[in-house]
């Protein structure tokens, strides 16, 4: 039980950070963390809850059986608990189950950017509640029957603490902007916004379900099975040997009576030569007959059920995803001669989500497309688009998204340059503007900077029309977020630039921190490259055949950046978000592993017996 522990706590201290490992491969290499800091400290409380039970009141055998088979206890005594071989397998498990999540979540993240949840407080969420699921299911997992009650007990218990944990620090804003203002009210959209966070929450400890009783069994029965294996291996046969000969019936129901059970000496004979475990009521194996079955067959049918649920899910998503129409009008110089200047990983899958066909991708790179002008105080110029587009299919109530990259909003010096008291309308502490903001982003030509920061001054301030349409915006950015940004009181003092002077294209003057634009883009995105919501074409529908002028005003400087770019995407979207066949393909290759293992098990078990 103190091994089990042990190497359950190495485990998921590993899987946590394999987790932030991997996460720093695309924030830039800035040392971000996956999860909220105020969010992480409930980790090890949370998590180590669960394995109690085991660790306390764990058995591998009752006392009727041990007796009879006094070397177990030669089991501690020889390390075979905890042993270089058991802590090579406990990392094996951590990676597969870190890349299970990290996989599942990164398919997922298009669909929750879509919705407006793909920020990168919202999105490390996502993934921590998986991680929290994960882990309880893991205790649950690896306990025995005499302590699995306990520990599904205190696996729920532990989950609701960190549920009401989570719900009290981002409902309550006192708390929240204490602690980290972002967080306030993310899991109401966690929940809300888009269908994949309950797929995640669901397919993240199935599939791990599915993998580790298949890999527990590869290597408990076929390659190195220990003493307390062996003799689970020398019950079982015993068990289907009695079975399938059919000399004798342990099996007990209400309507035996004491004449067919004997009594005395007769009744406790019978009960030695089943085994306790073995006097079951009839009832419960005929609702159930699959509980009855010997490991290798469980084993085998749970590896064919993961099979056709995962099969089923990834159809699901890719008849949601395959149905949203979609048109991309790329505006960019990337690609006109090829020269991408970004990495691989950039390239492999920042740019567009899986599924986007080449006849839905428009160039509007062309200098017959645009013409240049200065802007009114910028050094760059201003190029204005103007793209007519025939419209290949129709398009119902569209969604309008920008999408620029790479940049990295999830870049820890990045995230952490903004002053919450300028963006709340609140009084600044002396000393936080200098403390948070670099110079070149807090004064410009002797004036102060308001709001100052990287993630303020940085505002991505291109602008879209479509002709003789009108682009509702209301709903760019959350309404909760709206509601606690303010102007300060001196707004607008002239000794000062507001954002509006500083973007006067894109930041109405009446609005200035207010805007919906601005208050959007200040929720990073969780991975190097943005997708924002511009607005909705509501009760329209972009009909087959016709005409569209898409009027894009570029302002926002990519040049600078290596494989910068810039589009606008106009699709269908609703609870399952756009077009994105990522996930789908995801769940096609864990169902077909869930196949291979599930065919492996027969082969390798009687292999194996031979």
């Amino acid at each position: 039980r103190a091994c089990m522990f042990t190497l359950f706590t190495f485990w998921r201290n590993m899987v946590q950070v394999l987790l932030i490992v991997l996460y720093t491969l695309i924030s830039g290499y800035s040392g971000t963390s996956l999860f909220e800091d105020w969010i992480r400290l409930t980790f090890n409380g949370v998590c180590t809850m669960p394995i109690l039970p085991p660790g306390c009141i764990d058995e591998d055998f009752e006392e009727d059986e041990i007796l009879r088979h006094p070397d177990q206890y030669q089991v501690g005594p020889n390390s075979e608990d905890l042993n270089a071989r058991r802590v090579v397998m406990t990392i094996t498990v951590a990676i597969l189950h870190a890349l299970v999540i990290v996989v599942i979540t990164l398919f997922a993240f298009p669909a929750l950017e879509c919705s407006g949840s793909g920020d990168y407080y919202t999105f490390g969420t996502i993934c921590y509640t998986c991680l929290i699921l994960d882990v309880n299911y893991r205790a649950y997992f690896l306990s025995n029957k005499n302590s699995r009650y306990y520990t599904m007990l205190t696996a729920v218990v532990s989950f609701g603490m960190y549920s009401f944990y989570l719900v009290v620090y981002t409902v309550w804003q006192w708390l929240c902007d204490k602690l980290t203002p972002n967080m306030y009210h993310v899991p109401a959209h966690m929940v809300t916004k888009s269908a994949y966070f309950y797929i995640c929450i669901f397919v993240v400890p199935f599939t791990a379900f599915v993998y580790d009783t298949f890999f527990h069994w590869l290597y408990h029965r076929i390659i190195s099975p220990d003493r307390v294996d062996r003799l689970q291996i020398e019950l079982e046969e015993a068990k289907d040997e009695r079975q399938g000969q059919g000399h004798l019936d342990c099996r007990l129901t209400s309507d035996t009576s004491d004449t067919e059970m004997g009594s005395g000496s007769e009744a406790e004979g019978l009960m030695m030569e089943c085994g306790r475990r073995d006097f079951e009521p009839v009832e419960c194996r005929i609702a159930c007959p699959c509980l009855d079955w010997p490991y290798h067959k469980k084993v085998f049918g749970l590896a064919m059920l993961g099979w056709i649920v995962l099969w089923c899910i990834a159809a699901v998503c890719l008849w949601e995803s395959q149905s949203k129409k979609q048109l991309r009008i790329v505006y960019d110089e990337r690609y006109l001669n090829g020269l991408h200047g970004s990495s691989w990983m950039e390239d492999l899958f920042l740019t567009y989500p899986l599924g986007t066909r080449p006849e839905e991708i428009i160039n509007a790179t062309d200098p017959l497309d645009y013409k240049e002008g200065l802007l009114a105080n910028r050094a760059h110029r201003e190029r204005i688009i103007m793209k007519v587009v025939t419209m290949p299919f129709d398009i119902v109530n569209p969604l309008l998204i920008y999408t620029v990259g790479p940049i990295y909003q999830n870049y820890n010096y990045y995230m952490k340059s903004e002053v919450y008291e300028e963006l709340y309308g609140r009084e600044v502490p002396p000393g936080k503007r200098e403390s948070r903001c670099p110079e070149r982003v807090r004064i410009r030509d002797g004036k102060e900077l308001v709001p100052c920061g990287l993630k303020a001054q940085s505002l991505f301030n291109d602008s879209f029309e479509v002709e003789n349409l009108h682009i509702n915006s209301e709903d760019v950015a959350w309404h909760s977020d709206v509601r606690r940004y303010g102007n300060s009181s001196d707004y607008p003092a002239p000794e000062k630039e507001w954002l509006y002077e500083v973007f006067p294209e894109t930041v109405p003057e009446a609005m200035n921190v207010k805007d919906g634009d601005f208050v959007n883009w200040m929720r990073p995105s969780a991975v190097p490259r943005v997708w924002n919501k511009i607005g909705t074409l509501d009760d329209t529908t972009l009909k087959k055949g016709q005409d569209y002028t898409f009027r894009i005003h570029s302002r926002f400087n990519v040049d600078d950046i290596p494989g910068g770019f810039k589009a606008l995407v106009v699709t269908e979207y609703n609870w399952f978000g756009a077009r994105h066949d990522g996930f789908a393909n995801a769940m096609l290759v864990g169902g077909f592993v869930c196949a291979v293992m599930g065919f492996l098990v027969p082969c390798l078990y009687y292999c194996n017996k031979e």
